[in-house]
């Protein structure tokens, strides 16, 4: 009973959490191939190193709902994420992101983030054929400037 009593308590602490940060996301009709993926990650200059998962596990196809993979890779002070996943049937979004919530980040580390993540987008256009990341790539950016 004091668990339901305090919910609405905890609920309004969290609405009142203030987020930073930049997002570019695209819609693709067409699953990209994680291990291009993976070597665009490895070879875009200023990428320190990564780390990867995918949902479901290992010998899901491409057509699964649910399939999603996802990378999260360094920069000297930003840690980007990139994640591919099923949005509805024959349908894909690709995301990358730096966020996070209530600490403002500095010029230098949305400069640093968005540098890399444009990187790596122009690298998967030319080594793995994503050419929906041309023109079609949306940006958001809350607290901190896209400039």
């Amino acid at each position: 009973m004091l668990a339901i009593a305090l919910m609405p308590l905890v609920s309004l602490g969290f609405s009142c959490e203030r987020s930073y940060g930049i997002e570019r996301s695209v819609h693709f009709t067409q699953f990209p191939d994680p291990a291009c993926v993976r070597s665009v990650i490895e070879r875009v200059p200023g990428i320190r190193g990564y780390d990867e998962w995918q949902w479901p596990e290992e010998g899901a196809t491409g057509q699964d709902p649910n399939r999603a993979h996802h990378f999260a890779y360094d920069g000297e002070s930003v840690r980007v994420q990139l994640g591919v996943f099923a949005d509805e049937p024959g349908r894909m979004r690709f995301v990358q992101s730096y966020m996070r919530a209530n600490l403002p980040m500095t010029r230098r580390e949305a400069d640093e983030a968005r540098s890399l993540m444009v990187a790596v987008e122009k690298s998967l256009v030319a080594d793995c054929g994503l050419v929906e990341l041309q023109s079609s790539v949306t940006e958001r950016c809350a607290g901190v400037s896209c400039d």
